[in-house]
């Protein structure tokens, strides 16, 4: 697939993919719908200012709201294989921003590598995988894995979650391929809570259109921090261990 020019970046139409390649080593790739267009080419400039080659794919929306969307996301990687099958492929959100060199991205050793979120449970910590990064290698098992992903999303219907879907995969993931985890600077961190040695982070589109929801993670946030606190002082124990 030819280069396009950064004017033809600037100019494309919400039905046309955004395409700029560098070289096919690594290739950063997702989707967006016509209302997340705008996104998409604030994505490509920033990946653009990298060298960061890249495809974003046109798609139009499926009935639904934004989880629904979300559903695409393994086709889009599909789509990928097929057009860069010697390529490492860097799926992200086109909410999310790059701040430096993503390179490291190529050395992956699993044929998946995602991130495993944190997640405090009344038994201690969780791991749930997310969707907002992920890397494939270009290995006959990394095309299974988005097979697999495809596939279940087909399964759970026009009301699924893409994460619920890839919860399944991993989990049946046995003997199948291979997953690891990425570096913490490559998750996708969210802006607010981003650090400064962190590559990839995000600023999700939701957040200006759901106020309520924002404010309400934030207070979450700082209700379980200080909670985790105070019951540390007084007992001296983790809280999400001891429960």
């Amino acid at each position: 697939m030819m280069a396009i020019s950064n004017d033809a970046v600037d100019n494309t139409t919400p039905d046309s993919d955004i395409c700029l390649i560098y070289d096919r080593s690594l290739i950063v790739t997702g989707f967006f719908t016509p209302d997340y267009a705008v996104l998409a080419t604030a994505l490509s400039r920033n990946l653009a200012q990298y060298r960061i080659s890249h495809h974003l794919y046109a798609r139009t929306k499926v009935a639904g709201g934004w989880e629904s969307q979300t559903l695409q996301k393994p086709s889009t990687l599909a789509a990928a294989i097929r057009d860069y099958p010697s390529s490492v492929l860097i799926l992200l959100d086109v909410d999310c921003r790059i701040r430096g060199n993503i390179s490291e991205l190529s050395g992956t050793k699993g044929d998946v590598t995602l991130r495993l979120k944190r997640k405090e449970t009344k038994e201690g910590v969780a791991l749930m995988p997310c969707s907002r990064v992920i890397a494939v290698r270009p290995t006959l098992d990394g095309a299974s894995f988005v097979s697999a992903w495809q596939k279940a999303c087909e399964q759970l219907g026009p009301k699924g979650v893409d994460e619920n879907a890839l919860i399944n995969v991993v989990e049946d993931s046995s003997g199948t391929f291979s997953i690891a985890a990425l570096p913490q600077k490559f998750v996708g961190q969210e802006l607010r809570d981003a650090r400064i040695e962190d590559v990839i982070v995000h600023q999700s589109a939701h957040d200006p259109t759901r106020p309520m929801w924002a404010l309400r993670k934030e207070i979450q946030k700082r209700f379980r921090t200080l909670r985790n606190a105070a019951f540390k002082a007084l007992t001296g124990q983790n809280y999400t261990r001891s429960r």
